[in-house]
């Protein structure tokens, strides 16, 4: 059974002018409010630009995670630069732990000098600067859910809630059906095992913005990321940078691609029928409908970052407070019948970064926008300067 409830779009792009959503505490708004901010202002997007392009993503995440770390923002920029300079002088992130091995290590030193600790690798020091850590990341520490900035005032409104979604998922499986009957079966990528009966969550910031610029994933595929368009210039990168006259070239390009057959080529087999007009112009109606709907003024990155206890409420097979608690058991640096003979940087990173590191979370019941921090991501177009051009809607 089919158990989408499927949004009034009529309604739904109306808001997307004037996202509202159920008043939120003042602590609340604020700690959202200032992650946001530095994350939108203008040092933090010079420094970004400095950083190789591929790692920008990486750098996103770090400096989200570091907020967490002190939400206060405590000495941030001084995070960036060392977070620059490191990048630089460690090969670009690259090697297997590198870049868990530098942000430990900034995390360690920047507990440290807020705490005022002035013997930082001595027994008390160590313990001290181990403890804020768990407190931040494990016992009040978030998971990461990003998303377009488009869907923001459903979440505000009705959490996160899978079966609440702004497309009509039988026009989906029409298109879908379209493309397999004509020799481009992901035509709209992942979308009927991705996009259906559950809610995702990363416990590590680093892939998130990447996520949130291709939200919904079913349309990046479509328009930009699939098999089906060629890597010619930027047109990979149409969505993302909400270029409507590439995105279109992209899928008028698809459409060319599934009317190229020739007739006996067909006849004998050997080629996928030809598209009919008619099935053309579902698919660019398709096309003009959703990007309205996903392109629009309120469509920037965003991310909710929900308590980690919260989500192990709502998910009875995800054990957080068992896999950490074998881990503080297991790493107890000055436990005597279990030491941890490593530096106490690598028993940081180890208790930061190896449980279900790289693991997607999920559940599929609903979490209440009461639990939910929503926070803006910098758009792309911030991010990735050099990609920038004149775009047309």
């Amino acid at each position: 059974m089919n158990n989408i409830k499927n949004i009034d779009m009529e309604a739904f792009n109306d808001k997307l002018e004037n996202p509202k959503g159920p008043l939120v505490e003042t602590d609340k708004k604020d700690f959202a409010e200032n992650i946001s901010e530095r994350l939108n202002s203008e040092s933090f997007r010079e420094y970004m630009v400095q950083f190789p392009i591929k790692k920008r993503n990486d750098v996103i995440g770090l400096a989200l995670e570091y907020n967490i770390l002190h939400p206060d923002g405590f000495d941030f920029d001084e995070f960036m630069e060392t977070l620059l300079r490191e990048v630089k002088e460690v090969n670009n992130f690259e090697g297997r732990g590198a870049k868990e091995e530098i942000t430990s290590q900034i995390f360690i030193d920047s507990v440290a000098k807020k705490m005022n600790i002035s013997k930082p690798f001595s027994e008390d020091g160590e313990k001290a600067i181990f403890d804020y850590l768990v407190d931040k990341m494990y016992t009040n520490g978030y998971v990461y859910h990003a998303f377009n900035g488009c869907f923001e005032s459903s979440i505000r409104a009705n959490g996160l809630d899978h079966t609440v979604v702004p497309w009509d998922i039988y026009e989906l499986e029409e298109i879908t059906e379209i493309g397999k009957r004509h020799g481009i079966p992901m035509l709209l990528g992942w979308h009927d095992l991705n996009s259906k009966g559950k809610v995702f969550f990363d416990e590590h910031p680093y892939n998130l913005y990447r996520y949130s610029v291709t939200s919904p994933e079913w349309f990046a595929q479509f328009t930009a990321e699939g098999f089906h368009i060629d890597a010619n210039g930027n047109r990979k990168s149409a969505f993302y940078r909400r270029d409507y006259e590439a995105a279109k070239s992209n899928v008028v390009d698809a459409c060319r691609k599934m009317k190229s057959s020739k007739a006996e080529d067909v006849e004998s087999g050997r080629a996928y029928p030809n598209i009919t007009a008619e099935e053309e112009e579902k698919i660019l109606t398709f096309f003009d409908k959703y990007w309205k709907t996903f392109c629009g003024p309120n469509s920037n990155p965003k991310v909710a970052i929900i308590k980690k206890f919260a989500l192990e409420e709502l998910r009875d097979d995800y054990t957080f407070a068992r896999q950490k608690e074998k881990q503080l058991q297991f790493h107890n640096r000055y436990n005597k019948d279990k030491p941890f003979n490593h530096s106490f940087q690598k028993l940081v990173s180890t208790f930061l970064y190896n449980i279900n590191f790289g693991n997607d979370l999920k559940t599929d019941k609903v979490i209440s926008p009461d639990l939910l921090h929503i926070i803006d991501l910098p758009e792309y177009r911030h991010v990735h300067p050099e990609e920038n051009i004149d775009t047309a809607a």
